[in-house]
């Protein structure tokens, strides 16, 4: 499988590849890679910031974060469109097993000052053969950060600073001329501790798994972190999706892809 980029609802996302593809490309060392993951909110927040929408375009790959993106851009394409997010077990799993087996030297930049080390220690436990040069959290400037994984020189970066922030910090990297690949991870580093204990050690219910239910566990436990994602992102993005759904007889299958 190979990635191909289509423009779904305006901003561009890249379909066809699956998660061992997605790991063969984190494998390419010394080769310059952004990847940013995107979820429901970003259809919106371009419609408000250019530079956001003129970033993403900028990207080596742009990959759904989130299962209804995904499904949305299956439904309206009928293209092979997998979800990236860290808070799937089977891409987040995937993705840190790649790094260890590959013996790649890893870096995190995101999360409240303190958590990364926090986040640093806990991944180390889950993953012993995982190599983290740096760590650093995701506020204060850029220009000290982009600096410090110069001298590291990590093969894989992840980045949790929120959208747009996360990926101007991937301009800021690729202005710089990092060598190496660059993944956005959305909230994975805050929200953590929430994840299951395949990842650390603390699950949630096995009736939250069982059910599907995991998300609105996710929104019940940190509603001050996630209310918007579920409450405003992802309805407005449905309702952009159903609007293009509705266009599509008035304009001979506007929404898809035009082969």
């Amino acid at each position: 499988m190979t990635f191909k980029r289509i423009s779904f609802l305006g901003l561009p996302l890249d379909v066809g590849g699956d998660v061992d593809t997605l790991c063969r490309v984190l494998r390419e060392k010394k080769k310059s890679r952004l990847i940013a993951c995107v979820g429901p909110g970003a259809w919106m927040l371009a419609g408000k910031d250019p530079q956001y929408a003129a970033a993403l375009e900028q990207m080596s790959l742009v990959l759904p974060n989130g299962f209804g993106v995904a499904l949305a851009c299956r439904f309206l394409t009928e293209e092979n469109c997998h979800s990236f997010g860290f808070d799937d077990l089977t891409f987040a799993t995937a993705f840190f097993e790649t790094v260890v087996e590959s013996k790649l030297k890893f870096a995190l930049a995101g999360g409240a000052p303190g958590v990364d080390e926090e986040i640093h220690t806990k991944l180390g436990l889950r993953y012993p053969g995982l190599n983290i040069v740096y760590t650093t959290h995701g506020y204060g400037d850029f220009a000290p950060k982009v600096a410090a994984l110069k001298a590291k020189t990590p093969d894989i970066v992840m980045v949790g600073m929120g959208a747009p922030r996360q990926e101007a910090f991937l301009m800021a990297l690729q202005d710089a001329d990092f060598k190496g690949a660059v993944i956005t991870c959305d909230g994975f580093i805050d929200d953590f501790d929430h994840y299951p204990a395949v990842l650390q050690g603390d699950p949630c219910p096995g009736w939250v798994d069982r059910w599907h239910l995991r998300h609105l566990y996710l929104l019940y436990k940190r509603p001050q972190k996630l209310w918007r994602r579920y409450l405003i992102d992802y309805p407005s993005f449905f309702m952009l999706s159903f609007k293009t759904l509705l266009s599509r007889p008035l304009e001979k299958g506007a929404g898809r892809r035009r082969k």
